[in-house]
């Protein structure tokens, strides 16, 4: 480990392995259980983006620094911050850690990231770093003001949270030869990716990547959602997320084909992948949508 610079007391290192995310993961737990429910992230967080980084640069080992307290053979993660090119990256502290002291370590290191993998100036003069918090973490964004950052309106995501057994999770019904069901190997795969696309066109997941989200710690395949159309095709999906240290469930994504939107599928979906993190023993659900989508905001609102 490296010292961070500014203060003694943490130490500081790139992500190496897989075991690194499972840190990662545990120290989202925590802020979870300590902030819910306004929390920042999900450990299926660590898990999705990962998938999202695969095969591309720069690599998780660039994008992902860690924090640790204590000693120089410190093990305790404190912190981690996510740099996600050419100007974006989120930062994660523990609950007595969010000051000046370990988010400015953190902002200097994502800095350096920016720099080397951002816009060149001559391309984007006026570029500036956006760090995503959560609105009334008030001592992350108090020390980040220090740092001198500045709040800005938009764009942002608004977090819906419920408890699980407070949702109405009934089941609506469906139009004919629709049915619900998860996503199985083989075939689905592809089809499941061809719905995402559909969905998000500025998606750029790949069969490859999606077979590899099938692989990681936390997805369970009982909990990857779909709503099949009467000639087979994915109509709409809800992959859901259960982390056993919190308890805490995140739906991501959710998508509804633009060929079948508005037939109540996105309510539906939701619905079910809900019910079946709860039947496994989630409690609390949460589930995001950037503020300008009325749709989606509507949608989960309801």
């Amino acid at each position: 480990m490296t010292d961070d610079g500014l203060t003694g007391r943490y130490r500081s290192r790139a992500w190496q392995t897989p075991a690194d995310s499972r840190q990662m993961q545990a120290l989202v737990a925590r802020c979870w259980r300590a902030d819910w429910p306004d929390v920042h992230l999900h450990a299926g967080d660590v898990d999705w983006w990962s998938v999202h980084a695969l095969g591309k640069t720069p690599g998780l080992e660039e994008r992902i620094g860690l924090w640790f307290d204590g000693e120089p053979d410190a093990t305790e993660l404190v912190g981690f911050a996510w740099y996600s090119p050419p100007l974006d990256a989120d930062v994660i502290a523990a609950p007595g850690h969010r000051a000046v002291a370990l988010l400015g370590a953190m902002t200097a290191w994502i800095d350096a990231q920016a720099a080397r993998f951002g816009p060149r100036p001559a391309e984007s003069p006026a570029a500036l770093v956006r760090i995503w918090t959560v609105e009334t973490d008030d001592r992350s964004n108090e020390a980040l003001v220090s740092l001198g950052f500045g709040p800005t309106a938009a764009p942002a995501f608004h977090h819906f949270a419920g408890r699980a057994d407070e949702l109405d999770l009934t089941e609506p019904p469906l139009p004919d030869g629709f049915r619900l069901a998860t996503i199985a190997a083989g075939a689905d795969v592809p089809a499941r990716v061809v719905a995402g696309h559909a969905a998000f066109p500025r998606s750029t997941m790949t069969e490859e990547a999606y077979r590899f989200c099938r692989t990681t710690p936390l997805y369970r395949p009982g909990l990857d959602t779909v709503i099949r159309a009467p000639d087979g095709t994915v109509a709409a999906f809800a992959l859901a997320w259960l982390d056993p240290l919190s308890l805490g469930v995140e739906l991501e994504p959710v998508g509804v084909h633009p060929d079948h939107q508005r037939r109540g599928l996105g309510r539906a979906v939701c619905r079910a992948a809900i019910r079946a993190a709860r039947d496994l023993g989630g409690r609390d659900v949460l589930i995001a949508a950037e503020s300008g989508n009325p749709a989606a905001n509507g949608l989960y609102a309801s």
